[in-house]
């Protein structure tokens, strides 16, 4: 299971529950300050308690105040908790940052992220899942590696690699009963052609990217004999090739970047355009908001600009979403410019028409 999926998993089972949800960056954007994450750490998880532990007051309801001491307990059990799971402070590494989330039942979950710049510590009903998706790499797709003769097909799946495909030559079934067909490297090269995508057809399912690499020729002769459904979601990835180090992460992740980018702004398009047709869309954050209020909301997507304008309101809204079974997305930089603007950075997909949309 992918690490947003689980983070999905965990955030709709709690959504109602106070949470303990940290994001432990170990790169910041100063070298200098590399092992300041600990001290933004501790500093947070204080401030955070002493507004915990003022909060009871003599002239509250008895009921109330001793619901505020449970929140306090759970709390520091889930800090507790966290401070256990954490590496040790020398031995966290700088490639990579963490997310620890902790409900006050005792539920937990620890994931290993993408590197990031920014500690930050929060309490409160549901999960925190922006710091997430703020960060987080598209995790998923089918790499193929083609030249002439030989075709890998490797599912990436959050960086890591799995044991991959390959097709050959030497696998094909006989051409036919004519020798000279079946030596012509046209014919080979034709069958391996069809054998590739009839692998990619089945294992790419309804949603997951492929990314075709290999000679340029070889790439565009897969690419081209796509079916349209799985050519929407493919891309051709010149940097690919047999041999390279590691797949070529970088090459897949930037390639992962661009498609998603390409989706969105199609999405957006059509998100304006249903929002002025039948009225299944929200556009802006307030009709968005109304939209989550009644439980409308199939997908989500929001900008970065949007989240920094609106920090606690943006978190809400994607909470109330996730709650109710929806997709969120957080809008590459090519397609927040579609999103700016008099939509305010938020753009939705309804279950149903609502009065307020768009």
């Amino acid at each position: 299971m992918s690490n947003w999926n689980e983070l999905l998993r965990f955030a709709r089972a709690h959504s109602s529950e106070p949470t303990l949800s940290v994001y432990v960056a170990t790169s910041p954007l100063d070298p200098n300050e590399r092992d300041s994450w600990i001290v933004v750490l501790k500093q947070e998880v204080h401030t955070i308690r002493q507004r915990l532990a003022d909060a009871p007051d003599a002239d509250l309801d008895e009921d109330l105040n001793a619901g505020l001491h449970a929140d306090l307990k759970a709390f520091d059990l889930s800090v507790a908790r966290l401070f256990e799971e954490l590496p040790k402070e020398h031995t966290m590494s700088r490639e990579q940052s963490w997310g620890f989330f902790c409900s006050a039942t005792g539920d937990e979950l620890m994931l290993m992220l993408p590197p990031s710049s920014e500690t930050s510590v929060q309490w409160g009903v549901g999960a925190s899942v922006v710091p997430f998706l703020r960060t987080a790499e598209a995790e998923e797709a089918l790499v193929v590696q083609m030249d002439r003769e030989t075709a890998r097909v490797t599912h990436f799946n959050d960086s890591a690699f799995e044991e991959p495909v390959v097709i050959d030559v030497d696998t094909f079934d006989e051409l036919g009963n004519n020798d000279d067909a079946q030596r012509t490297k046209e014919a080979a090269q034709d069958k391996l052609l069809h054998a590739t995508v009839k692998k990619l057809t089945t294992m790419a399912g309804d949603k997951m990217p492929i990314l075709v690499g290999g000679p340029t020729e070889s790439a565009l002769r897969v690419f081209n004999a796509l079916p349209p459904l799985l050519a929407d979601r493919a891309i051709v990835t010149e940097s690919l090739r047999m041999g390279t180090p590691d797949h070529s992460l970088t090459a897949i992740r930037a390639s992962l970047h661009t498609l998603r980018a390409r989706h969105q702004h199609e999405r957006i398009v059509q998100l304006r355009e249903a929002a002025y047709g039948s009225g299944k869309a929200a556009l802006g954050y307030e009709t968005t908001k109304v939209a989550a209020e009644h439980g409308a909301i199939a997908e989500l997507i929001f900008s970065e600009s949007a989240w920094r304008q609106h920090p606690e309101e943006i978190e809400s809204l994607v909470r109330e979403a996730i709650a109710e079974g929806a997709d969120v997305e957080w809008a590459e930089p090519e397609a927040e410019q579609d999103l700016n603007g008099p939509i305010d950075g938020v753009a939705a997909l309804l279950r149903f028409p609502i009065v307020s949309a768009p």
